[in-house]
């Protein structure tokens, strides 16, 4: 084990600090997520070869370039585990419960791993914390039964032979007694000429934690955009596939699937649209959203590199049940719980109903969606890895009493309030609720640290509020809430499909029962908030509050436009709509439900409104016209005279396009500037962001600081 606070700065390895807060949020940010030297990564073959893992924990207070470090324990099959701004009376249990976990699990040691398929079949990727020999041979120096591994495998051959494939794993070690042993698992898996079969069997869950890990590897390869677009566009894909059903269609001797011709959207898009997704895929959209707006994939510049990366890891090594916690966590009502909640359960109950080893009951389930919260409650979120304690102002004295000691936490310092675990009723259910959360089957259980939020701490609940996936985020691919996301694949990923703030379709998408947008525009895009909870009395309102609270600008970013738009001529009339971050403390003006609004984030949608009035003449064209080229057609909008200031499109306007809507932001006076390098372009995704709007970056020397 290696216990870190530091950057290393002395001997072989040492580090340079690297840390630009000017690219995070810019496709060079992968960049801070690579390593910058080869020296541990070499180390850990070595290692590797010599039958040494490394667990790794780090406690920073600054950066400390987790990306660098972290090669040390995903080639030798350890683990990485950082606390940020450790401190002893929060961070200590958590820490001590961990450590003493992975030192007496049982572990087997000096193993390899191999794992074949049927001819005709191939295994192409291997995800995981391991080093490859030659080319399917997993060197693992430990191995436990918190070690996870995946694989892609794909066809080799045009066709099978057999009605069944099989997988075989073979796993050769060395048990804690000495002994040379081998397990294998072997699973066959019948073989289908029909797609609807094999849609029938994904399962989502499973499905959105392989996505995940492939996501991953594209981040670091590419760029989080891409991640985030691999993401979305095999949620796509599944979804269009499960509503065609078993229909052939075959381009030069091959399978391949029905074209997107717009004309074929037209014609077959009411069928295509009255098709429900099969009952196994109806999460999947929901799980792709939620891992989009995770941190490992957030957009955005509040994500310090060295948070994004520790998620990186720990999401690379979890199983199918922490993976779905993780992207998707689960929020429970305390206030309001019933009386057998927090008690074991008398009835064999649904496992998603009760935890722990006594079936302990779980309160129910909330969506996580701001419009749940409200000023009188107290709701619990867990992740898997955190739990947060969220407080309202107006909560009940008696329960704040019963869980903190005192009757109310306004004025409180929140890095002296402690949950009390004993001592009444209500607390003790508390308590055993949360300690129900993090046991298993293993005898060693982990320790939950619970951070306690109160209503409108900025630092504290801007970080909840991540987790609230349901709703709209601020960075670029994020703007979608749940239902525009449904909307969206519904559509088959068209910029047909409804933008967000468009209209609702009727009744809520599906989701279990059970979370981050404005407070201004939260109202006017969501439309009317749910009922109460039953058994819960109506509770005051949250105050003016719908979203994440503003973070504090720096005195530079006052009201100035960024550097590049200064100096600019005028652009066509525009709403009164200043730059700044589009998500806080600003949202267009109240429109009825079913208009769209022109500044509203989220797929580009095709305006039929008359463009501004010409300011000008037109941009300079690149060129003379060619005398063989026929005379343009006349658009509908601006007279002939010039063309309308030009939009932000995912490729080169036709002659047909409709006329285009008002930007966000003054123009430049010519065409939008081509993609960054690196930047693929996805189909239908919301519309940039302009660096101007971006988050603020977090002032240096603050990670980890939020723990505290």
């Amino acid at each position: 084990s290696v216990f870190q606070s530091l950057l290393p700065q002395l001997g072989d390895g040492a580090l340079a600090p690297r840390e630009n807060h000017q690219i995070m949020g810019t496709v060079d940010e992968v960049k801070l997520l690579r390593p910058s030297q080869t020296w541990f990564k070499e180390t850990a073959v070595e290692f590797s070869r010599s039958q040494i893992s490394v667990d790794m924990y780090l406690f920073p207070r600054s950066y400390i370039d987790v990306a660098t470090l972290g090669d040390l324990p995903k080639l030798t099959a350890g683990t990485l585990r950082t606390y940020p701004g450790f401190n002893y009376d929060t961070d200590g249990p958590k820490f001590e419960s961990e450590l003493v976990r992975s030192l007496t699990q049982h572990t087997a040691f000096e193993s390899v791993m191999r794992i074949r398929c049927t001819r005709g079949m191939k295994i192409t990727n291997f995800y995981g914390n391991f080093f490859i020999r030659g080319s399917d041979l997993l060197a693992l120096p430990n191995c436990n039964s918190d070690s996870v591994f995946a694989f892609d495998f794909a066809h080799d051959e045009h066709n099978l032979n057999s009605s069944f494939m099989t997988i075989q794993s073979a796993l050769l070690y060395t048990s804690s007694e000495g002994e040379r042993r081998i397990r294998v698992i072997t699973q066959a898996i019948p073989v289908t000429s029909l797609a609807s079969e094999v849609i029938n069997t994904v399962d989502a869950e499973a499905m959105s934690a392989l996505l995940a890990k492939q996501a991953l590897d594209v981040a670091v390869k590419t760029n989080l955009d891409n991640a985030r677009g691999k993401l979305q566009q095999a949620c796509i894909d599944l979804i269009r596939a499960s509503k065609e059903g078993d229909k052939p269609r075959r381009v030069s001797g091959y399978a391949a699937p029905p074209p997107m011709g717009g004309h074929q959207q037209q014609q077959g898009g009411e069928a295509e649209g009255e098709k429900a997704i099969p009952e196994n895929l109806k999460l999947l959209p929901l799980y792709t959203l939620a891992t989009m707006k995770n941190v490992a994939f957030r957009g955005g510049t509040d994500v310090h590199p060295d948070e994004r990366v520790h998620a990186m890891h720990r999401l690379n090594n979890m199983d199918v049940i922490a993976s779905k916690h993780f992207v998707y966590p689960r929020m429970f009502s305390l206030h309001n719980m019933s009386s057998n909640a927090g008690l074991p359960s008398a009835n064999d109950a649904d496992d998603e109903k009760v935890a722990g080893k006594n079936d302990i009951e779980l309160p129910s389930v909330l969506d996580l969606t701001i419009d749940r919260l409200a000023s009188n409650g107290i709701f619990l979120l867990d992740n898997g890895l955190d739990m947060f304690l969220w407080v309202g102002r107006s909560s009940d004295p008696a329960i704040l009493n019963s869980l903190f000691g005192t009757n109310s936490l306004e004025g409180v310092d929140m890095s002296r309030v402690t949950l009390q675990t004993s001592g009444n009723d209500f607390a003790s259910r508390v308590n055993a609720i949360v300690c129900a959360l993090r046991e298993d089957d293993s005898p060693e259980t982990l320790v939950a640290k619970v951070t306690v939020v109160r209503e409108g701490d900025q630092g504290l609940e801007s970080r909840f509020f991540w987790y609230l996936v349901e709703d709209r985020a601020s960075f670029n691919g994020g703007t979608y809430s749940y239902e525009d996301f449904m909307n969206f694949v519904n559509s088959g990923g068209s910029q047909q499909g409804m933008p967000p703030g468009a209209g609702r379709a009727p009744g809520r998408a599906p989701g279990p029962p059970g979370q981050q947008m404005p407070p201004q525009m939260q109202n006017q895009m969501r439309g009317p908030a749910p009922p109460q909870m039953p058994n819960q009395p109506p509770g005051p309102p949250m105050q003016s509050r719908g979203g994440p609270p503003p973070p504090q600008m720096p005195p530079s970013m006052g009201h100035q436009q960024p550097p590049q738009m200064q100096n600019q001529p005028p652009g066509p009339p525009m709403q009164q709509q200043r730059p700044g971050p589009p998500m806080q403390n600003r949202g267009p003006p109240p429109m009825p439900m079913g208009v769209p609004s022109p500044s509203r984030p989220g797929p580009p949608q095709m305006n039929s409104n008359p463009p501004p009035p010409n300011r000008g003449p037109p941009p300079p064209m690149q060129g003379p016209p060619s005398g063989n080229m026929p005379p343009p057609r006349q658009m509908s909008g601006p007279p002939s005279g010039g063309m309308p200031p030009p939009r932000q499109m995912s490729g080169p306007p036709s002659g047909g396009m409709p006329p285009p809507r008002q930007m966000s932001g003054p123009p430049s006076g010519g065409m939008p500037p081509p993609p960054m390098p690196g930047q693929v372009r996805q189909p239908g995704p919301p519309p940039p962001m302009n660096r101007g709007q971006q988050m603020p970056p977090p002032p240096p020397g603050q990670y980890g600081q939020y723990r505290r």
